[in-house]
């Protein structure tokens, strides 16, 4: 269960961080492609760059304020569920959630002052899918791991004690009908090990005292 856990959690990181590396990227080259459109008020460039970038499957939304405005002067959406905005969006940065991935940057002008902030949302429909499939494939290894761990340990302990429990029942059968020089081997030194060197010497000292009660009996 720790290594299934552990491991689903680092692949989800892997991906998620993968996607944030790209999703930070692409959102860094569109406020730089904005920075002439939103200067000079040009509706039609901005609608070309947003209708480009809107070729990338991964993107579901893309929206660009002008600054000191509370609506978006131009967004795109691609089919499919709709993401709320980001309530901030004097800060930039890219940030992951559970279902999508949320860049924000401000596009500068000429003189280095802002002149909007560019928003795109990453969808990460995509890496759940593969994660659901990864989570599967995880899942079936841990098992296979985890069922070769028991049945090694199962082994070792038929060996390593059922096994010498057995012999021990036997050399114990043994005395009980008399039988004289029944030993249990010991080849440990272990708690098995000892177990077996402490019953042959119960076994010897048994026998000991009843040809001692013999020989006394006898005299």
């Amino acid at each position: 269960a720790l290594a299934f856990f552990q491991a689903t959690q680092r692949e989800r990181e892997r991906l998620i961080e993968a996607k944030r590396n790209a999703a930070s990227m692409v959102a860094d080259l569109l406020s730089q492609s904005l920075e002439a459109p939103l200067d000079f008020n040009d509706e039609e460039a901005l609608q070309k760059e947003l209708d480009h970038l809107m070729h990338n499957r991964e993107v579901a939304y893309a929206g660009v304020w002008r600054k000191g405005e509370a609506n978006p002067w131009l967004e795109r959406r691609t089919p499919g569920p709709s993401y709320p905005l980001p309530s901030d969006l004097e800060t930039p940065g890219t940030i992951a959630l559970e279902d999508r991935v949320e860049a924000v940057r401000r596009v500068l002008g000429r003189a280095n002052q802002p002149l909007g902030t560019a928003v795109i949302q990453f969808s990460l429909a995509r890496e759940n899918a593969d994660m659901a499939i990864g989570r599967r494939d995880i899942l079936l290894y841990c098992l296979v791991l985890g069922l070769a761990t028991m049945a090694l340990l199962i082994g070792a302990a038929h060996r390593q004690i059922v096994m010498p429990l057995g012999h021990l029942v036997a050399a114990a059968r043994s005395i009980e009908r008399g039988e004289r020089g029944r030993r249990v081997d010991v080849r440990a030194n272990d708690e098995m090990g000892r177990l077996a060197g402490a019953f042959n010497a119960m076994g010897a000292a048994i026998f000991d005292r009843e040809q001692r009660i013999a020989t006394a009996n006898k005299s």
